[in-house]
């Protein structure tokens, strides 16, 4: 088994300037497995994936404890750097942050993200709180001896809390936050409102990230396979054959055979 420094320093190095990756979400470990069969270099967890495996919506509604066991559930059925989504760090003071930071280590993890958005709801933090909260979770990050890759994320435009130029202005103050991957994420259309699962990086060290909760189990989609605008490739879980995400039915991948049968 890699040791959780080694996993930490590959996932360091996926971040390249210019370079971005792609990292899927899983949301259990079947879909852990499958997807480093695939090739994935690296994997992130998705809180809305795994709220709806326990019946419930995305967004402030799992438990710090409950999530950061499920994590620590995708760190052992891979030998992949795993990142966390871990929402708002599950409060709002920085202590808060800095501690589901050391948390998130202890569970094994190569990085994590910090959102700016008081869940549940769509309030965005005060702007200099979220820079406060950032600066908590790198002070964190940095004590822990490894590189510990932290998502800083700036979802008002996702939420609706706030337009583009101020979701680009909150990224720039979370990079100088410390953030070594700050995220503005935006919509298509450039913030009508119209949501994606899809968030870039811009110009620093980067990655885009795969949503794959509930039917959106392909590689490369959006929020749903009928919305995909790359034909993917994924894999039968029943026998392996590998096909586009048309074949993606009722939240399972399968080939026509198994699909039909």
């Amino acid at each position: 088994m890699t040791s959780q420094a080694a996993k930490a320093e590959v996932f360091q190095a996926l971040h390249v300037p210019g370079s971005p990756f792609v990292i899927p979400n899983t949301w259990d470990r079947g879909s852990a497995r499958m997807l480093a069969g695939l090739g994935a270099k690296a994997l992130a967890t998705t809180s809305s994936g795994y709220a709806f495996t326990l019946g419930l919506p995305d967004g402030g509604h799992v438990s710090r404890d409950a999530m950061l066991a499920h994590c620590a559930d995708i760190v052992a059925s891979t030998d992949l750097p795993v990142s966390a989504d871990l929402e708002n760090c599950y409060g709002e003071a920085p202590d808060v942050v800095a501690e589901t930071v050391r948390l998130a280590a202890e569970a094994g993890l190569a990085g994590c993200s910090v959102e700016d958005t008081a869940l549940p709801g769509n309030r965005a933090y005060d702007f200099d709180l979220s820079v406060e909260r950032v600066e908590a979770a790198v002070a964190a990050a940095r004590a822990l001896g490894f590189p510990f890759m932290l998502t800083a994320r700036a979802d008002g435009v996702l939420t609706g809390a706030y337009d583009p130029a101020e979701g680009a202005q909150a990224a720039r103050c979370l990079r100088r936050g410390g953030s070594g991957c700050p995220i503005r994420a935006s919509s298509p259309d450039g913030g009508s409102g119209k949501s994606r699962s899809v968030r870039q990086t811009g110009q620093r060290p980067g990655r885009r990230q795969v949503c794959a909760s509930d039917a959106d189990r392909v590689r490369g989609c959006w929020s749903r396979p009928d919305q995909c605008r790359r034909r993917a490739v994924a894999a039968c879980l029943h026998c392996g054959a590998r096909h586009g995400p048309g074949n993606v039915r009722a939240g399972r991948i399968l080939c026509a055979r198994h699909r039909d049968g």
